[in-house]
């Protein structure tokens, strides 16, 4: 950094909402499979807990190329095309460049 020229200064933000699940998504949750929660946390939104829910199968598998590729996935779409890029190689497929 350059505190006399702040103009190639990296700078990010976010916010993390945190929703209550409402009594439906419970429902959806309580007793299913560990395979199944990605899709449910993701159909309601809940993007984080998708992710944690994808990443917690891939630790517990983690030889299998399908659910990198999904996790691949969930990198692209929030344009995190290094860490896309890192699942693809893990899955064994060519990694893709996307974005700049």
């Amino acid at each position: 950094m350059d505190p006399k020229d702040r103009s190639n200064d990296v700078i990010a933000s976010g916010v993390i909402k945190h929703v209550k699940p409402s009594a439906q998504l419970v429902g959806k949750l309580v007793g299913a499979p560990a395979s199944e929660l990605p899709t449910i946390y993701a159909a309601e939104g809940i993007w984080y807990d998708s992710l944690e829910a994808l990443s917690n199968l891939v630790d517990a598998h983690p030889r299998d190329a399908k659910l990198r590729l999904i996790r691949a996935i969930y990198f692209a779409q929030v344009k995190l095309h290094d860490a896309a890029a890192h699942e693809m190689g893990l899955a064994g497929q060519p990694a893709v460049t996307v974005g700049p």
